[in-house]
């Protein structure tokens, strides 16, 4: 390939502000010299100046830039405004509107959305809030229609405010979603590092995925390759933080691969979503090479997967829906799932040694569409229904309408079931115990009891032997079943032995006792 490129689609509304052509207060008055201030160059964010407004208290105030025609805001994306108050414990809560971002058809006509307070943005400084217009607003200025040409800010400073400087301030407006990564190679591969310290230039300050204190703070979709130019990302050891993007679509936050020629290779990276209203998500698109491993995902919405992805190692921790999409999943944990089930699967013969824990409702798994044979190859449940029935909290859905639906416990524990209509046959093979002595077990009576009552009473025999041919003994059992072990052997005390059968098939090493009164 060649050297990793980092680019976006967010377009300029404003970037530069030089002077104060195209703006117009929202309500005046106050104190302060100048009502508005550009260029502003003691504080921009981006560029080399932002526009600034004088100081006000007791009232609502801001300021809007007519853009000289309207904007069209794709479906999905949204606008993206830089917004900054010198005094953050004087403006109002998040819910009185200290800080609202401002779209609309005229000066008069706004549409309002409350993106910060004085109990959400107790710190001040810059911060970069997207706002999808198709949302509902909080508030209306007038009577805005469908057209999206005036663009501002204003703050809601309900009490004693500010008496001295240019305290409020917006830098660049833009709109878009989409932070794109190309190309990578042998010793400069596509990074998260290379990512943000593209983002972060002064130049650009998109606002996209910025890098804070112990790893990175990302909004909106982070394409890995695009359908035209494939990606080698490679990292590891990165925390990222999904903003809590409240004005936006549900599907603004996520993660998606492109071009099938694309590799993403992500090595204990941990992505914790911030907010509800978009948890982010993780979708490969075309069919990449993906490699997941020791990752955790925390509070995120569905993952989609296709065959060419390997994932080990991995946490879900309260997630939506995992697709399984052919891939191959081992050693990994589904824990308390959000969603109707925790993982769809296609192909359950690709998932191994993994762990659901059911968060009280929802299904394990979902899959086993046909009649035949399946098998689950050490596969651990726990907090699901504890028998059959159709409560949605079963571990396995089973969706087969018709047929015979045999599945094979091989390892782990056993599932409860829904079923979809199919006859559903839980079937668990019995694991094989070698009981292993410090001497030789040839002429031994071996006894192996079912521990169906109390001792001393002995259950139901389930294997035994009046004389042992061999120097071992081997048997079989149900996993998890508890039974006694009983050896006789001439010139040797008579041994017993509480057991539970293991998971796998195992060796039972025993000690036996020279009698000395024989």
């Amino acid at each position: 390939m060649a050297v990793p490129s980092y680019t976006t689609n967010l377009t300029n509304i404003i970037a530069d502000m030089p002077n104060t052509t195209g703006w117009t207060l929202i309500s005046t008055g106050g104190g302060g010299a100048n009502a508005l201030q550009a260029p502003e160059s003691d504080y921009f964010i981006q560029g080399s100046s932002c526009i600034s407004r004088n100081p006000f208290s007791s009232s609502i105030r801001g300021m809007v830039y007519n853009f000289g025609s309207g904007v069209t805001i794709t479906s999905g994306e949204a606008i993206f405004y830089w917004v900054w108050a010198g005094v953050p414990n004087a403006i109002g809560t998040e819910a009185a509107g200290g800080i609202q971002c401002l779209v609309g058809s005229g000066t008069g006509a706004l549409k309002a959305f409350y993106v910060r307070g004085s109990d959400t943005y107790q710190y001040g400084g810059w911060v970069c809030v997207p706002i999808d217009p198709a949302e509902t607003e909080d508030t209306n200025i007038g009577s805005p229609t469908a057209t999206r040409q005036f663009f501002g800010v204003r703050w809601n400073v309900p009490s004693s405010g500010p008496s001295r400087g240019n305290p409020f301030a917006i830098d660049a407006i833009r709109h878009g979603r989409k932070l794109e990564i190309i190309n990578g190679e042998v010793g400069n591969y596509a990074t998260f590092i290379g990512a943000a310290t593209q983002n972060d230039t002064t130049s650009n300050r998109w606002g996209l995925f910025q890098a804070i204190d112990g790893g990175y703070l990302h909004q909106g979709l982070f394409s890995f390759g695009t359908s035209a130019t494939a990606v080698d990302f490679r990292d590891a050891n990165k925390n990222i933080s999904i903003a809590n993007t409240k004005k936006v679509s549900s599907g603004f936050n996520g993660y998606e691969v492109y071009n099938a020629s694309s590799n993403v290779e992500l090595n204990n990276i941990q992505i914790s979503a911030l907010g509800t209203k978009s948890k982010g998500y993780f979708n490969v698109i075309n069919n990449a090479t993906v490699l997941k491993s020791g990752c955790v995902f925390t509070d995120m919405d569905y993952f989609t997967y296709q065959s060419n992805t390997t994932i080990t190692n991995t946490i879900w921790r309260r997630c939506g829906i995992v697709t399984q999409g052919s891939s191959t999943i081992s050693n990994s944990v589904f824990d308390r799932a959000t969603g109707t089930t925790a993982l769809i699967s296609n192909a359950v013969s690709g998932i191994s040694d993994c762990e659901f824990i059911s968060s009280g409702t929802g299904h394990a798994i979902q899959g086993f569409s046909t009649a035949g044979t399946y098998t689950l190859d050490n596969i651990n449940f726990t907090g699901y229904a504890s028998s059959d029935g159709s409560t949605g909290n079963e571990a396995i859905y089973v969706t087969a309408t018709t047929g015979v639906v045999d599945i094979n416990i091989n390892g782990g524990n056993s599932p409860s079931v829904r079923t979809a209509g199919a006859t559903v046959n839980i079937i668990i093979p019995d694991v094989a115990i070698t009981i292993v002595a410090n001497v030789s077990l040839v002429g031994a009576e071996v006894r192996i009891y079912d521990l169906d009552s109390t001792l001393p009473f002995k259950g139901t025999e389930l294997s035994g032997v009046e004389s042992n041919p061999s120097s071992n003994y081997v048997f079989s059992d149900v996993d998890g079943n508890e039974i006694w072990v009983q050896i006789m052997l001439s010139g040797y005390e008579e041994f017993g032995l509480r057991y539970t059968i293991p998971a796998v098939n195992s060796t039972l090493n025993v000690t036996l006792s020279v009698d000395v009164n024989a």
